[in-house]
């Protein structure tokens, strides 16, 4: 009878430990608050499909990123995520003010009520629009008003999660964040993802997501976290540019995707509106481009 109870209990934890009505095969270390939504992971099996979603800010155009939730809905993958530039960009005006947050603040609750119109969760990955206030003066540290409204609302950012054996990474490269500089990651973020990759050995996979493609706007820097990741059974995901593009970098995939509503150059090779559709096989993805029709007005 003990040994049935101490079974019990133990799976009691468990469940109580994934959260109210999470998918058994989800695993992070993240606490509350997290960058993800509270929608539920739709797949059954080891077999799964995801979507990636595009830069949105950046010349914000109103109605794309809806017409690209109805669109997902529609498709049902798994989940949902992200590259960065989600909520819009720069507030004119002192940066620190209440008043300043405020609206900050509003254009996160606008972007929040847009993803919670997903059936399916939706991760969170920031990018420059939405860590970075302003230009930074030389010598002067940049102000991290957005970074503090993000931990307060999302938590890290900068994080790890595993679903069906899948290693998902998601990465900061605005650590610290500079306007329109070179990404990068700071030696605690390299400690971090050392740390993280060694917990997980040995992923059917490994995704990466961040939004600066470090590998061509600052090679040096990715040189010192090419040597960290895995160096086999990995896809690499950014944006920033608004242009598509697809690399081999020694052998792995490397993605650029274009925007998901924002700013766009019509005619320039690559700049499209555009969702990624991502099936997890037991050999390796398939990937392929979505397009997003958006009705001219």
């Amino acid at each position: 009878m003990r040994r049935f109870i101490t079974l019990g209990l133990l799976c009691l934890f468990l469940v109580t430990g994934l959260g109210s009505g999470e998918h058994p095969a989800f695993r992070t270390d993240v606490t509350s608050p997290a960058p993800w939504t509270d929608r539920p992971i739709r797949a059954e099996g080891r077999e799964f499909s995801f979507a990636v979603v595009g830069d949105r800010a950046g010349g914000t155009r109103l109605g794309v990123f809806a017409a690209a939730v109805e669109k997902l809905n529609e498709l049902q993958p798994a989940f949902v995520m992200s590259v960065g530039d989600l909520k819009g960009g720069n507030v004119p005006g002192l940066a620190s003010t209440p008043e300043i947050r405020d609206k900050h603040i509003l254009q996160w609750q606008y972007f929040d009520e847009l993803v919670n119109r997903l059936d399916m969760r939706f991760f969170y990955v920031g990018g420059n629009a939405d860590f970075t206030v302003g230009r930074p003066q030389p010598f002067q540290a940049p102000d991290d008003l957005k970074k503090r409204i993000w931990a307060e609302r999302y938590g890290p950012t900068y994080y790890t999660f595993v679903f069906q054996d899948v290693l998902f990474v998601v990465l900061d490269t605005d650590d610290p964040p500079f306007e329109h500089g070179r990404g990068f990651l700071n030696f605690a973020q390299r400690d971090w993802l050392t740390a993280e990759l060694a917990k997980h050995p040995d992923p059917r996979w490994t995704f990466v997501f961040f939004h600066k493609p470090l590998w061509r706007d600052t090679p040096e820097q990715w040189e010192e976290i090419d040597k960290i990741l895995p160096k086999k059974r990995i896809t690499v995901f950014s944006g920033h540019y608004h242009r598509y593009a697809k690399e081999k970098v020694k052998g792995r995939r490397h993605y650029s995707l274009s925007a998901t509503g924002g700013a766009i150059t019509e005619g320039e090779p690559g700049a499209f509106d555009h969702l990624m559709w991502v099936t997890v096989t037991d050999k390796k993805p398939k990937i392929k481009n979505i397009r997003l029709k958006i009705p001219k007005k």
